[in-house]
């Protein structure tokens, strides 16, 4: 019976610290990538996103935040390229 009430005890204590985290919200994204997550920080998308979305705008459109590049004043510092320049 006591080890009962420990456990309903700590259970309640749970319940109560976890409520207030549903409550949270985010108010930004910032994304740090590779052409997985480019949303057009070289000039021109990496990905056609206009069919198929990057995980990256998935997450920012489910939690209703913008996502723009970096390079037009956004949080999304991903980037993509081609090749290597070490390479000739």
């Amino acid at each position: 019976m006591n080890q009962k009430r420990t456990l309903l005890k700590y259970g309640i204590l749970s319940l109560a610290l976890a409520a207030p985290l549903s409550a949270c919200a985010f108010d930004s994204l910032t994304v740090i990538g590779d052409s997985l997550s480019d949303t057009g920080n070289n000039g021109r998308w990496t990905w056609d996103s206009g069919q198929n979305k990057l995980y990256d705008e998935q997450l920012a459109e489910r939690y209703g935040l913008a996502l723009s590049p970096s390079s037009n004043g956004g949080s999304n510092y991903a980037a993509g390229r081609d090749g290597d320049p070490g390479i000739k």
